[in-house]
Formats: structure tokens, C-alpha cells, sequence
């Protein structure tokens, strides 16, 4: 009986989700006498253990992922160069510029070893900020959790662990199966951000992924997906808004960006200040729509909640 209860103790400890207090600081709430020892900067030996459950890739469909990769082209890019950051779309429509970025990324630098994914949360249900410790299962393998960088994105910038949150948003879940199919040996760490983050959370994120830089070869990939629910005049001008702001590094026009726009300009500023502080070189590399990769005539009853539209830009170093 006595292990029983040791091993309930444990499986409560590992699979809830976590309450922070503080941007430094954190408390992981499991039952009310158990709390694990927060990491501090620089020591991550086994602060929190390894999760038990793998994290699935629920959006997944392997004929679609198919003809995504053998329509992916290689995106021109300097020579001798490597993309070390990127904004790439999670609507799966787009799958086929999700594939050329990373397929590109593959070829311009075959020593990466840690891909970090900032992106929105969808439908966040009171959490601000979420990561995962867990590995994922991934159609061609599992996906190892970078747990070090999770870790920091926990003590560092206050993210709760919350495998459902990660799991269930496709705005990281989608991405999962390119990056086990084009970079079979990386491992993975997961930055989700509600829109009502902390002002001053993308200035902090991009300080902390430049020093993730320092470590090791990472590629970050900011998961963001542009202007929705627009007709095509609309859409073409705002995009044109936002390929300015982001061009011109306008940081406070991004800021007060809406969904008319682009989903997550918390993602969109760490971009940006990430590029900054390892003097990158911004590169367009796409730009694209619903109606241009459907083909179906506007209007038309598929498009009854307006377009959506995608860009692919790429920090060359």
C-alpha cells in the first residue's frame, strides 16, 4: 500500500500543470505538501525528472505531410550562410512553406542540434506562459525535450509546465513532425505566450534565447500565422502593414498589432530583438494567402470566416 501511494505521489507531481509567482521564481503546485525546488540559472542537472508521457502529434495526417515535403523547395539564400531564426505559418494549408523553411534550414546548417519554438496560445484558459518537459511522439521517432532550456523557460520567464496546453495547441504540434522528418537527431524546446503576456516578455525572451545561442547551435522558429478573417483587398494591405513594421523593426506598431494583422506579436518582437542581439540579416523569403494556396474562386462558402494569410522570413547569419 505504502508504494502504491509513493507512485500516485509521484504521477501528481510530474503530469499537473504548474501556478508561477513571479518573473524569477517558481512554485510548483501538485498537492498542497508537495512542491519540487525551483532551478536556478546555470544548474539543471535534474531540478524536475523527466516526465513519464510522450506528447502526441494530434494534427498529424501522413498523406497531407507527404505532399507537403515533395512540393518543399529550398529558399534562396546568401551562400554560405545559415538561417538561424525564422517566422514560419502553423495553419497546416501553409504546410508546403512550413517544409521549404526547415528543409532550407537543414541545408544551410547541418550541425544544429536544438530547435526552440516561440509561439502563440490559442486558447489559453487562464495560462500566460507554458512550456513542457516532456519528449515527443513523433511519426518517425521520438523527439527529445531540450529539458535544460524548458527548464529556464520555467525559472527565467515564468512559463508554466503544462503538457496539455503544449500538446493540444497546433501552433507548436503541428510543427513537431517536419522538425523529427528534416533534422532527425535535434532535440526540441517549446515556448507558448498568451496575447496578454508581460509587456516587456519578448525583451526578456529574446535575451534568454541569445544565451541559449552561446550554448549550442539552436535554430528558433517563431510560429506565427498573419492577417485572418479579412477579405483579399484587405488582406493584401495589411500584410503590406506588416512586412513594414517587421522590415523596419517599427516595434511599437507591431505592439499594438491585432489578429487583422498577424496572431502573436509577442512572437513577432522576440524575432525581432533576437535578430538584434545576434546581428542577423532579416530575409522575406515567402508570402502567401488561403486564396492563393486553395485555388478556389473568392467567395466562396470555405471562406465564410475571411482569408488567412502566411509569410516565411528567416534571420541569416
Amino acid at each position: 500500500m505504502k508504494k502504491l501511494i509513493f507512485v500516485v505521489l509521484i504521477c501528481l507531481i510530474f503530469n499537473a500543470c504548474n501556478v508561477v509567482e513571479g518573473d524569477d521564481s517558481v512554485a510548483l503546485l501538485t498537492t498542497p505538501s508537495l512542491r519540487a525546488t525551483p532551478p536556478t540559472e546555470g544548474n539543471f542537472a535534474e531540478p524536475f525528472g523527466r516526465p513519464a508521457r510522450l506528447l502526441n502529434c494530434i494534427f498529424h495526417e501522413q498523406r497531407e505531410f507527404d505532399i507537403f515535403v515533395s512540393r518543399a523547395e529550398v529558399y534562396d539564400i546568401p551562400d554560405d550562410s545559415g538561417i538561424i531564426s525564422g517566422v514560419i505559418p502553423h495553419h497546416l494549408l501553409a504546410g508546403r512553406l512550413i517544409a521549404g523553411f526547415f528543409k532550407t534550414a537543414a541545408a544551410s546548417r547541418p550541425d544544429i542540434e536544438t530547435i526552440i519554438i516561440v509561439a502563440p496560445i490559442h486558447d489559453a484558459e487562464g495560462i500566460v506562459v507554458a512550456t513542457s518537459l516532456s519528449d515527443w511522439a513523433a511519426p518517425f521517432g521520438v523527439l527529445d525535450n531540450e529539458q535544460g532550456f524548458s527548464e529556464r523557460f520555467v525559472s527565467v520567464l515564468g512559463a508554466e509546465i503544462c503538457d496539455d496546453t503544449v500538446e493540444k495547441d497546433h501552433s507548436a504540434s503541428s510543427l513537431i513532425p517536419f522538425i523529427k522528418y528534416y533534422f532527425p537527431d535535434v532535440s526540441v524546446a517549446v515556448l507558448l505566450v498568451e496575447a496578454n503576456a508581460p509587456r516587456d516578455f519578448s525583451e526578456r525572451a529574446s535575451a534568454l534565447l541569445a544565451r541559449f545561442a552561446e550554448e549550442k547551435n539552436c535554430l528558433f522558429v517563431f510560429s506565427v500565422d498573419f492577417s485572418h478573417y479579412l477579405g483579399p483587398e484587405q488582406i493584401y494591405e495589411r500584410d503590406e502593414e506588416s512586412r513594414k513594421a517587421i522590415t523596419e523593426g517599427d516595434t511599437e506598431q507591431i505592439a499594438r498589432m491585432t489578429n487583422a494583422n498577424l496572431d502573436s506579436p509577442k512572437s513577432i518582437l522576440a524575432f525581432s530583438g533576437l535578430n538584434e542581439l545576434l546581428g542577423l540579416e532579416l530575409y522575406e523569403l515567402d508570402n502567401t494567402n488561403s486564396l492563393e494556396i486553395s485555388g478556389v474562386a473568392y467567395p466562396h462558402p470555405i471562406y465564410d470566416e475571411g482569408l488567412t494569410s502566411y509569410f516565411v522570413f528567416a534571420g541569416v547569419k
